[in-house]
């Protein structure tokens, strides 16, 4: 109800996501490209980084240590829970980040799934998600755990308070409805979950840099929706 705080005063958080590659590497950066991403989210003014979705370089988690940046680190568990073994392929990633990853002032909690299916699931991914969020208590107490869930997740689901931290990715605006829609969405998840913090985890419009419009619309790619999507959510 009143935000993030850090150290017992106000801090808005205010982030970006981050996937580890670039054009022509793929995942096998160079220092030189971890600093430039962290450049470039410096330019954008951050406050968080939501590193997905998976384990990155222990030199980004260095980098945001310096940077002060308050880092949401993940483990690849999406959108399908295994059948043969729900939990098994995702305790090892989850115990293996925690542990690599522990003294990293940076972190501030551990994400245990993102966008897992529900309506269409092979199986029930909740219980598995609840087991992570056990094991994050284990491993580390002094951390919650988190997950990203999807914005077609009903709001009265249970999912959102198996973990410390519920946040929900949306794209009103660009696969469905208006961006301005994006705050009452929001409100009514929060109102639905009272006791468990929100946080808006993912959103944004697909651009490609160089396409351009004086009456920008969803869909068409412009720098100048993306911008538009971009204002349309934070004044909601």
């Amino acid at each position: 109800d009143q935000g993030t705080f850090l150290n017992g005063r106000p801090y808005p958080l205010r982030g970006a996501s981050r996937h580890q590659d670039t054009e022509g590497k793929g995942p096998a950066l160079a220092p030189e490209d971890h600093e430039r991403d962290l450049a470039l989210f410096q330019e954008l003014g951050v406050t968080a980084v939501r590193l997905a979705h998976y384990q990155h370089d222990q030199y980004f988690y260095d980098l945001c240590d310096r940077a002060g940046l308050a880092v949401w680190a993940e483990i690849p568990f999406n959108a399908q829970a295994s059948v043969e073994d729900p939990s098994g392929n995702a305790i090892e990633p989850l115990t293996d980040l925690i542990s690599q990853c522990i003294h990293h002032p940076s972190i501030v909690c551990w994400g245990v799934q993102t966008e897992i299916t529900l309506g269409d699931a092979r199986c029930d991914p909740r219980p598995t998600v609840e087991e992570l969020a056990r094991l994050v208590s284990e491993l580390d107490p002094s951390r919650p755990s988190a997950q990203a869930n999807l914005g077609q997740v009903p709001k009265d689901d249970p999912i959102p308070r198996l973990t410390d931290l519920g946040a929900v990715n949306l794209y009103h605006g660009w696969y469905y409805g208006e961006a301005a829609d994006v705050g009452a969405d929001l409100d009514a998840r929060h109102e639905a979950n009272p006791e468990t913090p929100l946080g808006l985890s993912e959103y944004g419009a697909d651009t490609h840099i160089g396409y351009h419009s004086a009456t920008p619309e969803a869909g068409d790619y412009t720098e100048e929706y993306q911008a538009e999507m971009h204002e349309a959510y934070w004044h909601s």
